[in-house]
């Protein structure tokens, strides 16, 4: 009846893991504060940016081979298609000639009165006269009769602007079929639609082995090919961190295992301890799931790297146990009085107002309660043990002699190392650059980064940004505030203007021609001079006429060149962005910021919200994201942290009933962080969020140690904690050597920490307890 109890609640808890994994998420926007609105909605904006389906090739040929480059990408797009990239449609000759057709009929409300009086100047009869001249000239090249028949709609070329779009690229570049050619006649893009997100990696892979193909093909053809966008990042990220886990877990299950073995000297131990740890894993998620279950939430995808941490902290608990009943002592009061302990303090982030916050509070308390129930209840079931000599004697044995017999020295030894190291947290500071938490090769940001410059600024990281749920308010929003920073309108305005704003160009339309009303005589004395019959220009002529004041609606350009360009723009999500109170789905417009640095951004935004308050538009700055991100995170647990800290000292006294003996079991801890954050202040070595993960380990191995040196004297309790601190440096040390950034970035914090907090055990916990007991 016992063990079917326990299948059930196993059962339970798996069952409840796996809900919580399947509703995992990586949408930092639900991860922040709720009442943090403004970061929330631009976090979720960047979000939708980032999840853009667009792969660019780019190739680079000496002059003489550009044109072998552009046919070699042609020629590739089959080959391309049948892994999911394609040509857009909106790049076909069919969706050139709508755009064309666009572009003509909503005219009126495409130009603005400053570009009517521009255009004035061209109706002046020797300026007429002059383009007249060159469009004869033109007409007799039978390669240019686009041109012609251009000029006969609109012989002032009034739809220029719009049109010039679809036969040009970024950079200056010019369309040549398939690809653009850029000015510079050494480089050819090729610009691909996506069927499948970048984070779909069974499907990212093929697509980046298809182009790795392609390049080493190209390369026997004297052209250099480069693969642009977030698909190669995405698998160059993944397979840097493949290659890292077969470089560093061999070495870290090697280091692990063979320390595990020499100190419980059997198999059976070894496999026996990691039942808890597994429980531990599956209760954490577990908990979450519940936690999912109750409040609608995901789960953030980072938080699963706090994992780690319980599983270490579980194995800990079952090497302590199994240790103790070897020697006939089960050390149960301190393994609850550690589980207590760390579980008070993580039960505080409860009240954050951050979802993510609180789903870590949960999973940490779940976890561990579940490696102690297992450690206390199943664990014994699993082991065979007997009484057995200490096999870490030749080293605890000393070494609890030596701290022992030597507190005041042990205690001025912490004390200078304090002193010494914890200066450098002022000068510690946090990583904010988002870029330097990927691991994708040197050589990929080098191409994208050229990439940028060559063909245009990288101007997508600054916007003016409205949420509506009518998409001419959200276009009305972005051009007012604009207007009120008195800048220049952006693609956005000029191909999309609002109700008000197409409104305001008919009626300019409609006066310009009415002061130019003899648009018909004057081209006719042009054509006459420059030998051309008026009668070709019919079409112009009825065109530049005064039309009806009456709405159309949207310009729509779906199916045409310019679709994909405003469709990273201005679109339609499936939810009301965080903080707005419908339900509903709501239009997103984003007006670029052209070469706007962060610093200009700010105070963009600083100046819109004073001239502005009640304006619905925002700037949003991706530069400064990570690092407003981090900001938001540290104010959390700066917000919590004393309250962490003032429960754990609450039960620990409670617990202890000594003020000394509460100082030994929780100022080591504390002070390892301190410690191993102090000298990477010193090293001048960045914080990233990961390094959350350290202080959650580190606070949980280190109150483990120094509950259990605190409680036990003599080598009795020492070797499972030298054992579970070498192990856990062993295996964090060897992710230090690993070549992406975030995992290297974790295995020097933990490593670090881990060191710390065994030196700080050792001298302070028994040193104290002593005295508490004298």
């Amino acid at each position: 009846m016992r063990l079917t109890a326990i299948l059930l609640v196993i059962a339970s808890l798996f069952a409840l893991a796996c809900f919580a994994l399947s509703r995992a998420s990586n949408d930092l926007a639900e991860m922040l504060p709720a009442g943090d609105v403004q970061l929330a909605r631009e976090a979720r904006f960047f979000a939708t940016q980032a999840a853009t389906r667009v792969l660019v090739l780019e190739a680079t040929a000496e002059p003489a081979d550009l044109i072998a480059a552009g046919d070699f990408l042609t020629a590739a797009l089959p080959r391309l298609a049948a892994v999911g990239a394609r040509l857009p449609d909106a790049g076909t000759p069919a969706a050139v000639a709508k755009a064309a057709a666009v572009a003509y009929e909503r005219l009126p409300e495409l130009l603005s009165a400053e570009d009517l009086a521009a255009a004035g100047k061209h109706l002046e009869p020797a300026a007429l006269a002059e383009r007249l001249a060159a469009l004869k000239a033109r007409a007799a090249q039978p390669d240019d009769l686009l041109t012609v028949t251009a000029a006969r709609q609109d012989i002032l070329a009034l739809a220029g602007g719009v049109l010039g779009r679809i036969e040009s690229g970024p950079g200056g570049s010019r369309r040549a079929g398939a690809v653009f050619i850029h000015p510079d006649g050494r480089h050819v893009m090729l610009n691909l639609e996506v069927a499948f997100d970048p984070g779909e990696l069974d499907r990212s892979e093929p697509l980046y082995q298809r182009c790795s193909e392609l390049r080493a093909e190209a390369a026997a053809q004297r052209i250099d090919l480069a693969m642009i966008g977030p698909y190669r990042h995405y698998v160059e990220n993944i397979r840097t961190v493949r290659s890292d886990l077969w470089v560093t877990l061999p070495i870290e299950l090697a280091l692990v295992a063979g320390l595990l073995l020499s100190l419980l000297g059997s198999v059976r131990s070894v496999l026996a301890i990691h039942v808890p740890a597994i429980l531990a894993v599956t209760g954490s998620l577990a908990g979450a799931g519940a936690w999912i279950a109750a409040s609608g939430g995901v789960l953030p995808l980072p938080l699963l790297g706090f994992i780690a941490g319980i599983l270490g902290i579980a194995v800990d608990y079952a090497t302590h146990y199994t240790v103790g009943l070897r020697r006939g002592h089960p050390p149960i009061r301190p393994l609850v009085v550690t589980f207590l302990t760390t579980a008070s303090a993580f039960a505080v982030l409860l009240a954050s107002s951050s979802p993510a916050l609180r789903c870590l509070s949960i999973m940490v308390v779940t976890g561990l309660g579940c490696a102690l129930v297992s450690t206390l209840v199943i664990l014994p079931a699993l082991l065979n043990e007997r009484a057995r000599p200490d096999r870490w004697r030749w080293l605890s044995v000393p070494l609890a002699a030596t701290i022992e017999g030597h507190p005041r020295i042990c205690l001025g030894l912490a004390a200078a190392m304090s002193v010494a190291l914890l200066p450098g947290l002022a000068w510690l500071h946090f990583e904010g650059d988002l870029k330097r938490f990927d691991g994708s090769t040197r050589q990929a940001w080098k191409d994208l980064d050229a990439f940028m410059v060559r063909w245009g600024p990288p101007d997508s990281s600054s916007f003016i940004v409205a949420h509506a749920a009518d998409r001419d308010a959200a276009l009305a929003a972005v051009a007012q505030a604009r207007r009120t920073l008195n800048l220049p309108p952006s693609q956005v305005e000029r191909l999309l203007p609002d109700a008000q704003e197409r409104a305001v160009r008919r009626a300019a339309w409609n006066a310009f021609w009415r002061d130019h009303a003899d648009v018909a005589d004057r081209l006719a004395a042009a054509c006459a001079s420059a030998g051309l019959r008026p009668a070709a220009f019919s079409q112009a002529i009825a065109r530049y006429q005064p039309i009806a004041d009456r709405d159309a609606g949207a310009v729509d350009w779906s199916g045409t060149p310019i679709e994909p360009a405003l469709a990273m723009l201005v679109f339609r999500t499936g939810a009301a962005e965080r903080g707005h109170p419908s339900g509903n789905a709501v239009w997103t417009v984003a007006s670029p910021l052209t070469g706007v640095d962060r610093k200009t951004a700010a105070g963009l935004a600083q100046r819109l919200a004073d001239q502005a308050p009640d304006s619905p538009a925002w700037i949003a700055n991706r530069g400064d994201l990570g690092g407003r991100l981090i900001d938001v995170v540290r104010r959390e647990l700066s917000a919590h942290g004393l309250f962490m800290v003032a429960a754990m000292l609450v039960l620990v006294l409670l617990l202890e009933r000594s003020l000394i003996r509460g100082a030994a079991v929780l100022l080591p801890p504390l002070l390892a962080i301190g410690w191993s954050f102090g000298l990477l202040g010193w090293l001048g070595v960045p914080l990233s969020p990961f390094a959350l993960l350290g202080i959650a380990f580190v606070l949980g191995i280190g109150i483990d140690s120094a509950v259990f040196l605190a409680h036990e004297r003599g080598s009795a309790a020492l070797s499972p904690i030298l054992n579970a601190s070498f192990t856990t440096i062993a295996g964090f040390g060897s992710m230090a050597l690993a070549v992406h950034p975030v995992v290297a970035g974790m295995g020097l914090t933990l490593s670090l920490g881990m060191t710390a907090a065994l030196f700080t055990s050792l001298l302070i916990a028994p040193a104290l307890a002593r005295r508490s007991a004298e």
